[in-house]
């Protein structure tokens, strides 16, 4: 899958906040949940579920953000981060 452009970064202090980031970086790639879910091999039912923010394993959300080609990076609450 081709790396999308990466407009901006996200800031998810919960499950529903890193959904709806994965499901707009989804949107701005213009790819499919079927489309991902064929190229994780997720199925498009758990995509569906991580993009509302539910219960879904550390190791799914790390492969569908890695697919959408962004990365997972932990940083101490309320850090002021640079982006450049």
């Amino acid at each position: 899958m081709e790396n999308p452009p990466k407009p901006r970064w996200y800031r998810a202090r919960a499950p529903k906040d890193l959904g709806r980031a994965i499901k707009s970086i989804r949107r701005a790639a213009t790819v499919t949940q079927f489309q991902l879910a064929d190229e994780t091999t997720i199925s498009r039912s758990t995509i569906q579920r991580l993009e509302q923010g539910a219960d879904v394993s550390l190791a799914t959300a790390i492969t569908v953000l890695g697919e959408l080609g962004y990365e997972l990076i932990v940083v101490p609450r309320g850090a002021e981060l640079g982006v450049g």
